[in-house]
Parts: C-alpha cells; sequence; structure tokens
C-alpha cells in the first residue's frame, strides 16, 4: 500500500531524451521582439517555477533580456506600468499579471503563461496554457505501456477545453482509443475517475488525471491512489506531487522551457485572436515501487529517461 510521505530519491538526467518532449521543440532563439516586457508576481510557493520560467525568456529573446516588472501588491500601480511603460509585447506570468494587463486596456499585445488558458476567460491575449499536449502524454504512455491502448481521462471546460478538442486527434496519431469524460465539479469528476478505476480493464486501459483543482483534491488523491494501486492500474497524472502517493508517472512543464515557447508565440503572433498554445515539453517523475508493482522492467535506459525517481528503494 503507498504511502502519502515516501523517502524519494533524486537523480538529475539530459532532458530532451525521453518521449515526454515532442519531437521538433526549436533550439534557436525567436525572432526578435521590439520592445518586450514582463510582468509577474510570483507567490512564494512557486518562485521555482517563475524563475525557471523567467530563465527561459531571457534564454529566448535575441534582442535582449525584457525588462521585467514585479507585481507587489498594487495592481493599479501594475496597470500603469502596462498603460506607460512604452512595451510591445508584454509578456504576462500568472493569473495576477492577467488581471492587471487587462485593467490597464493597453493596445499593447499580451501573451500569458502559468495559467489556464480560455478563449471565453482571456479575452484579447494569446499565450501558453498550463495543460501539457496530449502529444506528449500520450507518447510518455506508448513508451512505458506498450500494450495499453485505451485512456481514460476526465476534464473540466472550464480549463481543460483547448485540450479536450486536441486529445482524440493526438489519441489516434499513437494507436490509442480515448474515453474522454467531462466533469464541471470535483464531486462529478470524483465519481468518474472511480468508475473509470472500477470498471477499466487494469491490463489495456490507462487513467490520465489532469492537473486542474476542479478535478482532484489532496483528500481524493489518497482514495484514488489506494484504489489504483490495489487494482494495479496504471495513472499518469499532471500532477507530479501525486506521483509520490502511489501513481504511476507524472508529467509537468518545463517552465524554463514554457518561457521559450511564449517568447516564439509572441514573436509570430500579429493580430488578434492571438493563438493559445498546449505546453510542448514537460519533465517526467516515476514511480519505481509502482511501476514494479505493475510488470514495469524498470532498466538502466529507463532510469536515464525520467527526470526524477520516487519511492526507489
Amino acid at each position: 500500500m503507498p504511502h502519502f510521505d515516501p523517502h524519494i530519491t533524486r537523480r538529475s538526467f539530459a532532458l530532451g531524451a525521453f518521449a515526454a518532449s515532442i519531437a521538433g521543440v526549436p533550439a534557436v532563439k525567436a525572432q526578435a521582439l521590439a520592445s518586450p516586457a514582463v510582468l509577474y508576481q510570483p507567490p512564494q510557493n512557486y518562485r521555482v517555477v517563475y524563475e525557471a520560467a523567467l530563465k527561459g525568456i531571457d534564454a529566448a529573446s535575441s534582442g535582449g533580456k525584457p525588462r521585467r516588472y514585479r507585481i507587489r501588491g498594487d495592481f493599479n500601480e501594475a496597470a500603469s506600468w502596462v498603460k506607460d511603460g512604452g512595451h510591445n509585447p508584454w509578456l504576462l506570468l500568472g493569473a495576477d499579471a492577467y488581471t492587471a494587463f487587462s485593467a490597464a486596456r493597453s493596445q499593447s499585445r499580451g501573451f500569458l503563461a502559468i495559467a489556464y488558458l480560455t478563449r471565453e476567460s482571456h479575452e484579447g491575449v494569446g499565450g501558453v496554457s498550463l495543460e501539457l499536449d496530449p502529444e506528449v502524454v500520450f507518447a510518455q504512455c506508448r513508451a512505458l505501456l506498450p500494450t495499453r491502448y485505451r485512456v481514460h481521462v476526465i476534464v473540466d471546460p472550464a480549463h481543460e477545453a483547448l485540450l479536450a478538442d486536441r486529445a482524440d486527434s493526438a489519441a489516434r496519431a499513437k494507436g490509442l482509443d480515448l474515453n474522454l469524460t467531462v466533469a464541471s465539479d470535483l464531486s462529478v469528476a470524483t465519481s468518474e475517475i472511480q468508475a473509470a478505476l472500477t470498471y477499466g480493464n487494469p491490463a489495456t486501459d490507462v487513467l490520465w488525471l489532469l492537473g486542474s483543482p476542479s478535478l482532484i483534491s489532496s483528500e481524493t488523491a489518497g482514495v484514488l491512489a489506494r484504489r489504483a494501486w490495489a487494482r494495479r492500474f496504471p495513472v499518469f497524472s499532471s500532477r507530479t506531487g501525486l506521483v509520490h502517493g502511489g501513481f504511476l508517472m507524472g508529467a509537468e512543464p518545463d517552465f524554463e522551457d514554457t518561457g521559450r515557447q511564449l517568447v516564439e508565440l509572441a514573436a509570430k503572433a500579429s493580430a488578434e485572436p492571438y493563438p493559445i498554445e498546449l505546453t510542448r515539453k514537460a519533465k517526467s517523475v516515476l514511480n519505481v515501487r509502482a511501476a514494479r508493482r505493475l510488470g514495469v522492467d524498470v532498466t538502466p535506459e529507463l532510469r536515464a529517461r525520467v527526470d526524477l525517481l520516487v519511492s526507489d528503494e
């Protein structure tokens, strides 16, 4: 039975070898932006995430590092920066940056990352949504569990509409059957996930848990992990912290690459509606104990393709 505070073994490996990244990710700097700036307010618990995204933005900005504006609690002040700063485009990191940008009613272009983006809730901007491109996850699934061919996924249309639109074609491209179910709140999502774990076939099926808080909480995660463990049901999670609790594997955005992706998108987007892209590159986490329970051969080659191993006793 898995525990929720296991000993974690960290290993550092070179990125890019695993199927968690989509082939063809650009390695060159984006076309120079005229006068870009970054608006951000990193929550204390996610400072590392924002630092990685800022590093990626700087690395991809061929015209020099964009000027940074850090919000310190005063949204009116932040809105005035957007109005008076003379920058175009604005690269927005996090929901607070989008709020300040929207309040400014600026004519500058805006591109948002580190947020769940939808056309309905983020009018007037483009960007890189937090959801992983399904191709990334399905490639992981095929590489790790080649005999499984059916993927169950529960989506919240308020957060994962773009992912839902692309998941079917991505599954077909990998030779997978997709069972996609819509759930608009935590109660419905929990029931649907439990149904997949109860009635799905562990020998042929995989459950992909998305990261939206409306789909899974820390309380429900424990119950679901124990159910998956008992049935030997493989579960992928878009929240890597849940892998520590017994789920097989997880993947979360490579936030440094997200910064690069945001700059590249802003460089090529010149007119509304600005494009919204899914995250193209991920860092992977594997629960070694869960993998062995599922009969996965944890070879040295597999270890070398994963960014973080947990429960590796």
